[in-house]
């Protein structure tokens, strides 16, 4: 089997939901190759809400290794008894990378069913912004979709959505999260305190039991992803993030500065430390698009792509520069930002988060 083997593309494929791939839970049911052209069949339950999903990573994967495809969907109930199909390709199950969790105290999940941490070595390279689109982008996918600001003492994903009301509290105690006008549930520090204005100046333990707070008092309910804005650096926040929520996975975000780089190593080398894996790298403010489609390098040409690859880290994508971002976010109205090169860092994350997850099983 060769890298272009399209097998070899296709069995790689995440399950939408699930911490496993399409192949290993038996979903791809029929691969047919001719020539150039794969069609492929994939078992599904009855009015399954994440085909587009699906049939848009198999196109994918598959238009990465030359290959055109055709994506039939068909009810589980409908299939023939396994074994009774004699499948054109096989295909194996692969994975690879990732590590285990280590640290104490961790606190239950409740029925979140992946936590990813959203981190940067230095302040100023978008990583709010950066994790505010990436849970609406993955609400317009159709997943229930959570954020919690990790970032106490400067905490901004509140007024970035436009929220400010108080959150309110169930009857068992647990904290009820804001929602967005887009679904999406988040709990930040500033609406529960109702400080805005006035600065939270704490030590860290004070920082570590809120984060923590924040975490297990909220009543979160079903969710496919929760997102954790961290602080910069390699503090104790995110120390206490690593060890309480034993996050599935971290995504970096830094920027096409020498100086970005240099930083986010160190907290790239934390994550390690911790056997927190780590999904990839995303680059913010990567060029300005100018009318005409010309581009301008203003923080230089160094290329967060070849950071990842000096680091053994998948790159995830890259973000231009764009004037509206700070006008939606000082209107509260981020979930307007709109860019499809997002729709491709998610499909990466998402693969790589099967990678790991299948990497973890072999390794127990």
């Amino acid at each position: 089997m060769t890298d272009s083997d399209p097998a070899e593309a296709i069995s790689r494929v995440p399950h939408p939901e699930e911490n496993a791939t399409l192949a290993s839970m038996g979903w791809i049911w029929n691969v047919d190759v001719k020539e150039r052209k794969v069609k492929v069949t994939v078992s599904v339950p009855g009015k399954y809400p994440f085909t587009s999903v699906i049939e848009n990573d198999i196109t994918a994967v598959l238009e990465e290794k030359g290959y055109s495809a055709e994506v039939e969907f068909a009810q589980a109930a409908e299939k023939e008894e396994p074994g009774k199909v004699k499948r054109k390709v096989e295909l194996p199950v692969v994975g690879q990378g990732g590590g285990t969790h280590t640290g104490i105290d961790a606190l239950p999940r409740q029925g979140i069913r992946n936590i990813i941490a959203v981190a940067s070595g230095k302040g100023g390279v978008g990583k709010s912004f950066m994790t505010a689109v990436l849970g609406t982008h993955l609400s317009m996918l159709g997943y229930r979709t959570a954020i919690i600001d990790a970032d106490i003492t400067g905490p901004c994903i509140s007024r970035m959505f436009g929220l400010s009301a108080l959150p309110g509290m169930g009857e068992d105690g647990k904290i009820e999260p804001l929602v967005s006008q887009g679904g999406l549930r988040i709990m930040s520090i500033d609406v529960i305190m109702d400080r805005f204005r006035t600065p939270l100046i704490w030590r860290g333990p004070l920082i570590n039991s809120a984060i923590r707070g924040l975490f297990s008092e909220t009543r979160w309910g079903d969710i496919h992803y929760l997102l954790v804005d961290l602080p910069p650096g390699t503090s104790d926040a995110p120390l206490t993030v690593f060890q309480s929520m034993k996050p599935d996975g971290v995504v970096f975000v830094t920027s096409p500065m020498e100086i970005a780089r240099s930083v986010v190593s160190r907290a790239v080398s934390m994550a390690k430390e911790m056997h927190v894996p780590v999904i990839g790298f995303v680059e913010n403010m990567s060029h300005l698009v100018l009318p005409g489609n010309k581009t301008i390098n203003i923080f230089g040409r160094e290329s967060s792509e070849r950071a990842a690859a000096e680091f053994g880290i998948p790159f995830l994508g890259s973000i231009p520069i764009d004037t509206a971002v700070s006008a939606l976010s000082d209107r509260g109205e981020i979930e307007l930002y709109r860019n499809s090169e997002l729709f491709t860092i998610i499909r990466r994350m998402r693969f790589r988060l099967a990678e790991l997850h299948s990497a973890r099983k072999e390794s127990v």
